[in-house]
């Protein structure tokens, strides 16, 4: 039997022929680019926006001006974006989201924004793939916290509070510099967009001052009521010409028939003054929600169902203040007026 000659057969020579092509520095930077995994950066953000197609086309307008200035090949932008009723629209192109009729009646959940290139960075030879993701939720999706909460994975854990912020900005980068230019794009951008009206109302102050409020509507009525209790005692001894009189049967019947009343009295609007600043609170606590998007026909109808969600709280918290201060008003005059005679 012959032996076959490798080194003679056609495929042989010409794979040897594309290795001597590549030197080690290509394979290298060839290797990277297919299956090495770029350095990563993110940064959150709070701030609670409002955001719409103008925004967001802005934002790419943005990222355009400032890739121009690098040598850059093969930019995709991508958008993708999720709706109430668990729909998703992804569009592969930057053309397709401009060109695409935002009149539906579907709210926006999220949406997700994807900017993939190659990048000329020094000591590679071949561009190196870069991208940035840009997440926008306004609240994390029951489902994802869950998996959050039940996984085996402590990352999976940490990440509970990072994805909890309404806005997200991820870079996978190569070139360092490049990432913070970006990165600090998408801060500027963030910081231009305008605020829902709830964040700069007299309503959120109560928000981050509740204490003050809540103590007030808890414990100011009782603390009134006790005073005014004590007072309407002097008033109905006011007429005694002596203090160290013995005390009559009639007398005594008084103060047990006054001190059964203001026990009762005093302990029925405590247990309203905790109802009350229970229901304040409540109000405090719901209200400040805020449609994140504005980008269809149905987040318009959605931001109005909530402002006037949040009206109603208004309205709740200033019933429940005002029901406070007549029951003080009430005690009060009875102190001030036992207190001149």
């Amino acid at each position: 039997m012959n032996e076959i000659d490798n080194t003679k057969q056609p495929g042989a020579s010409q794979g040897k022929q594309v290795v001597a092509a590549l030197n080690q520095s290509d394979l290298r930077s060839i290797f990277h680019l297919l299956v090495g995994k770029p350095d990563s950066t993110q940064q959150q953000f709070a701030r609670r926006v409002h955001v719409n197609v103008h925004a967001i086309c802005d934002l790419h307008e943005r990222m355009k001006d400032k890739l121009a200035n690098h040598r850059i090949e093969g930019l995709v932008a991508t958008v993708d974006v999720s709706f109430e009723d668990k729909t998703t629209i992804e569009f592969g192109t930057w053309v397709e989201f401009e060109a695409f009729r935002w009149t539906g009646p579907k709210e926006t959940t999220d949406v997700r924004l994807r900017w993939e290139f190659l990048v000329a960075v020094e000591g590679y030879e071949v561009p190196q793939r870069h991208a940035v993701t840009v997440k926008l939720s306004p609240k994390m999706k029951p489902f994802e916290f869950m998996r959050a909460v039940f996984s085996k994975d402590p990352s999976e854990i940490d990440s509970i509070e990072m994805e909890a912020v309404p806005i997200i900005c991820r870079v996978d980068f190569v070139n360092h510099v490049l990432s913070k230019e970006l990165l600090a794009i998408v801060d500027e951008w963030v910081q231009g967009l305008p605020q829902p009206y709830v964040v700069n109302s007299w309503f959120s102050w109560l928000e981050n001052h509740h204490g003050i409020t809540l103590n007030f509507l808890r414990y100011s009525s009782p603390l009134i009521a006790g005073i005014a209790a004590y007072m309407s005692l002097e008033f109905l001894f006011a007429s005694s010409t002596s203090l160290g009189a013995p005390i009559s049967l009639g007398d005594s019947l008084i103060i047990s028939k006054w001190a059964l009343a203001s026990i009762l009295i005093v302990y029925l609007i405590d247990k309203a003054s905790s109802v009350i600043s229970h229901k304040a609170y409540e109000s405090i606590q719901k209200y400040g929600s805020y449609r994140m998007f504005q980008l269809t026909n149905g987040d318009t109808s959605g931001a109005q169902k909530l402002q006037a969600r949040n009206n109603k709280q208004v309205r709740n918290f200033l019933l429940n203040l005002s029901i406070s201060l007549i029951i003080n008003i009430i005690g009060g005059v009875v102190v001030f007026y036992g207190w001149s005679t």
